[in-house]
């Protein structure tokens, strides 16, 4: 019983340190953030949280964003993010998109989603720039905005818009908009003021005595109004009383600098508040009691390096308190975690803190941890630990192992050889041990593999294995040489339904077959090719009931044989094994394997590699490089450091969170980053199609535990998963619209809400309807133009065909009749054959002539103009010479320039032929003068002589003279007068317009 009692009267010292220890279970910094991070600055004065979960801060170096991956920074510099001035002040969220942002030049609002930016105007006083400055700004409801410049409190309606101002000379620091009640309150240099709702009427209702300090302002669940920042604390105002009431906080865990001043507040999810306060940190104070737990800056637990003012406090939507210094960003957990925390408190001084090798549990009020300096009891109620090796006697040297026996005994053995401990009295407060009793002290184990409750297999390094039986005391020693092994480790190993596993030293996995004793060697794939000191070391194996075999190693993480396929698969660190060294691997009850490594743990669900879960620093872990081992005790987790007892629930920690619903924090279309709503339809060309898609669920400390897929909606039914980071990339699209889902899940937890985006790839637009239209009809037209044009050109060409014919047949066949006629009445009459055969002569030189003409007006080589002139010339020469009349043949302007289709130069010749033909027939003329004057749009024919003329009116109609003029002339559509007197001489004019 030696040392129970003073262990006893120890105890009765420590309610006040567990006390303090128990409060701040649910507390711990788990990330800083710095510009090594992407901060623009260091210094943070502000921060918010909008719609979607994403954080924004405001630094003396411009706006900043972060989505769970990375900082955007937004500065006056930058086009798509004009902040008037880059030292912002102020942030508020305001309905479901837009962030106000308060800075040194303003006041500017800006959309979360598309990122467009719009400043509004304050009015500016005559006196002073300082309304240039926005200290504070908070909206009233979906219209106003409440906002504190340099030289009063102003209210900006968005309907009208106007900013009008509700007090002057006074600077506000924060406002709190009431749900309940009359007013709303906001705090300023001087005091604290209240706003009436339906008047806007300020007054104020406490005027601060001491120094002119700005504060924060909270509204307690009672409707009282807590408001801070004045040396002698908090005060509270009470809207019912109408009373102020001064609080002291009492400090659980040191004191407060004497000068307490508070700079913001922010209300945690269990109703205690968080407070920034110069020179003493973050407090954590109870409403309940006014009992503050202080966050300090030297507390390794939390290093947050508090030292300016301008503190900004903010509980997420996860319940993580993220805290602004001039340091960075620094986030706390202050939630209840999964794992539960009990501080441990050691009633003894050692030399050094105990470095835990094993723990067991004991019952359900004790846990026994061993290791280089001994055995220690730890209470799992209150924390209290102390050495058993002070208190009995127990071998000194190093305790590595520890089993249960029965129950409340158990055995231990290390370097001091095999002892059995056995409790003879225990409750929630202390416990009460017999004298160990103890066999062979100078036997040194370093790992024991327990088959049952009395047999054991112990293992030295490099040399030998004992078999050693509690009940009989017997302990056999087999030697490696014995084994026909070169070596044995027994760093690690594991029992399995029908043999022990070992390591055998730098030879690989070692199986004894607890049935025959036959021992093999089984080595990893890549093994033969290494030299034995490359070979990894064990230090955990574990055989499932299905077959399966777990391997853990020193340093390459973890080997897995699967019981069907007998194939090996290597588990490394890229592999989401937390870290390469494995302590323990054990099974839980809803049969998922644990893996425990020096920086957490990671659990295989039923045994699936594909489905994970992990546990590590951001559930609570404080000090992960020195765990013990840990072991599952009725469907709890239980495993202990030199500061903490950690349990799971294991039914807890496996209770489904709320699935994460995936959102675009940015978008890159072709590698260039574009400002979009995310519910915009987005259009890719076919040449540059390739569009990136960074996601965020507004997860944001845990968000890489969130696995992100998608799929096309109508295309296909498969998920695809994004296997590293968060970015869908989509390139080479074939043309057509898509509908892209995507959704976020935890690890193997189904997925949360989808969402959606439009996609339209643009097709090439020789591809396009109207393209293919347009070619069609263009290449129809071109056919059907083609088409036109010759059967244009067969009618002319069977219209030539048929003019010739009939000008051989009428012209040719009359003259071949009245030769045949004249022959036959010469023959007849012999007397008058001179004159028949002089007609005949003079038919048949009228006859050439015709065909001559034909020939000539269908030859391709006369189609030319000057072909036409000439052919007319040596017409009316000859024709007029015969008769003894003097040509005049005059041409003007450029024959080159013109061209006559056949048909035309025809028509037009005749009519030329007729005109000289009558002239030299019927005008008994001496002189006749022809004119021929082309310009480029027609053909001028004037042809008058000096003959007898005759009377227009008594030409007889319907002859071949003037008639068969005039309706040639109508045939090439010709204009054509004549003028004519008796003894005047006749006048003839023809106008015939080119063809264009």
């Amino acid at each position: 019983m030696r040392g129970h009692w003073c262990f006893l009267l120890l105890c009765m010292a420590l309610p006040p340190l567990v006390c303090a220890g128990v409060l701040e279970d649910n507390l711990q910094r788990i990330r800083h953030f710095t510009k090594l991070d992407g901060l623009s600055h260091n210094a943070v004065f502000c921060i918010a949280q909008d719609q979607r979960g994403i954080i924004w801060a405001g630094t003396k170096s411009g706006l900043n964003c972060y989505d769970g991956y990375r900082f955007r920074v937004f500065r006056n510099l930058q086009p798509e993010g004009p902040v008037w001035n880059n030292h912002i002040e102020a942030l508020s969220p305001w309905g479901d998109s837009i962030m106000l942002v308060g800075h040194r030049g303003g006041l500017s609002m800006v959309n979360v989603y598309t990122l467009k930016w719009r400043h509004i105007l304050l009015p500016k006083p005559l006196n002073s720039e300082n309304i240039k400055r926005v200290f504070s700004v908070k909206p009233l409801d979906k219209f106003r905005v409440f906002i504190s410049g340099g030289m009063g409190v102003y209210l900006y309606d968005s309907r009208k818009p106007k900013v009008v101002k509700l007090i002057s000379d006074v600077i506000a620091n924060r406002f709190l908009i009431t749900n309940s009640g009359d007013y709303h309150y906001f705090s300023a240099f001087y005091g604290l003021y209240q706003l009436n709702k339906l008047t806007l009427k300020v007054d104020k209702i406490y005027l601060n005595p001491v120094e002119p300090v700005q504060g924060p302002i909270a509204q307690l669940k009672d409707g009282r109004i807590l408001s801070g920042g004045w040396a002698n604390g908090l005060i509270v105002w009470n809207p019912f009383t109408k009373q102020i009431e001064k609080i002291k906080l009492k400090c659980l865990n040191g004191s407060l600098n004497e000068k307490f001043v508070s700079f913001q507040f922010a209300a945690l999810t269990d109703g205690r508040i968080a407070i920034t306060s110069f020179g003493n940190g973050v407090l954590i104070v109870n409403p309940e009691d006014w009992t503050a737990t202080i966050l300090k800056s030297a507390d390794p637990k939390y290093r947050i390096p508090f030292f300016i003012e301008n503190y900004g406090l903010l509980v997420d939507n996860q319940g993580l308190l993220w805290v602004s210094t001039d340091k960075g960003l620094s986030v706390i957990s202050t939630k209840r975690h999964f794992l539960k925390r009990i501080p441990i408190h050691y009633i003894s001084k050692f030399p050094e803190i105990p470095d835990y090798y094993q723990m067991m549990v004991l019952n359900s009020d004790w846990l026994l941890g061993n290791g280089y300096s001994g055995v220690y009891a730890i209470s799992r109620n209150n924390g209290k630990c102390w050495l058993l090796n002070n208190h009995y006697r127990i071998t000194d040297g190093a305790v590595f192992n520890c089993f249960r026996i029965k129950e409340n005994e158990v055995l231990l053995t290390g370097y001091m050889g095999i002892a059995k401990l056995k409790v003879k009295y225990s409750n929630a407060d202390t416990v009460v041990f017999h004298e160990p009793e103890c066999r062979y002290p100078q036997l040194k184990s370093f790992q024991v593999l327990q088959l049952d409750s009395m047999r054991y297999v112990l293992g030295t390094v490099g040399h030998q294995v004992m078999y050693y039986h509690w009940g009989k005391d017997s302990l056999v020693f087999r030697t490696a040489k014995e084994l026909n092994l070169p070596s044995i480790n027994f760093s690690g190993g594991g029992v399995g339904t029908r043999a022990i596993w070992f390591n055998i030293h730098h030879n690989g996995l070692g199986q004894l077959d607890t049935n025959t004793l036959s021992w093999k060697s089984i080595r990893f794939p890549g093994d033969y090719n290494r030299s034995s000191y490359d070979m990894p070391t064990l230090s955990a194996v574990r055989e499932m009931p299905n077959g399966n075999l777990w391997v853990g190693t020193e340093e390459s993480g973890v080997w897995f044989l699967d019981g069907h396929s007998k194939k090996w698969i290597h588990l490394v660190n890229n592999q989401e094994v937390p870290h390469n060294r494995v302590i323990n691997i054990f099974p839980d009850s809803f049969l998922n394997v644990w893996i425990q490594t020096n920086t957490g743990f990671l659990v295989y669900l039923k045994q699936k590699l594909d489905a994970l879960k992990q546990l590590n620093v951001f559930d609570g872990i404080e000090d992960e490089e020195n765990t013990s081992n840990a072991i599952i005790d009725k469907n709890e987790l239980v495993f202990i450091d030199p500061k903490f007892i950690y349990t799971l629930s294991i039914p807890e920690f496996f209770k489904k969170k709320s699935a994460p619903v995936a959102s675009i924090a940015a978008i890159r279309m072709n590698g260039k980053e574009i400002n979009a709503p995310i519910d915009a339809n987005y259009t890719l060309q076919t040449s540059a199609n390739t569009l990136e898609l960074d996601l965020t669920s507004g997860v944001l400390i845990d968000a890489t535990k969130i696995r992100y897929s998608y799929r096309f909606v109508n295309k296909s039914n498969e998920w695809q998963s994004i296997t590293e980071g968060r970015t869908i990339t989509l390139s080479y699209l074939p043309p057509g619209k898509y509908q892209l889902e995507f959704a976020g899940q935890y690890e193997s937890e189904p997925k949360g809400k989808s969402s959606f985006i439009t996609i339209e790839v643009k097709a090439p637009f020789y591809t396009t309807w109207w393209f293919l239209l347009g070619s069609t009809l263009f290449l129809g037209s071109i056919v059907y133009s083609y088409w036109r044009i010759k059967m244009k050109r067969k009618k002319e060409l069977e219209k030539v065909r048929q003019r010739i014919a009939s000008d051989l047949h009428d012209d040719l066949g009359a003259t071949l009749s009245s030769v045949n006629i004249l022959t036959e009445l010469a023959k007849r009459k012999p007397e008058n054959a001179s004159e028949l055969l002089n007609r005949i002569g003079n038919s048949t030189q009228e006859m050439m002539e015709r065909v001559s003409d034909i020939v000539w007006s269908i030859k391709p080589t006369n189609d030319a103009l000057p072909e036409l002139v000439a052919r007319m010339r040596e017409f009316a020469a000859q024709t007029l010479e015969a008769m003894g009349i003097e040509l005049t043949f005059k041409v003007t302007g450029d024959l080159q320039q013109a061209a006559i289709p056949m048909d035309t130069r025809q028509h037009l010749y005749l009519l030329f032929k007729e005109i000289v033909n009558n002239a030299a027939k019927h005008s008994a003329a001496t002189e006749m003068s022809i004119a021929l004057r082309v310009d480029s749009k027609s053909i001028a024919i004037d042809l008058s002589d000096n003959g007898c003329g005759f009377d227009l009116q008594k030409v007889r109609k319907g002859g071949n003279g003037v008639s068969n003029i005039h309706q040639r002339a109508a045939q090439i559509q010709a204009e054509c007068e004549l003028h004519s007197k008796p003894g005047l001489g006749t006048h003839w004019k023809l106008r015939f317009k080119l063809p264009s």
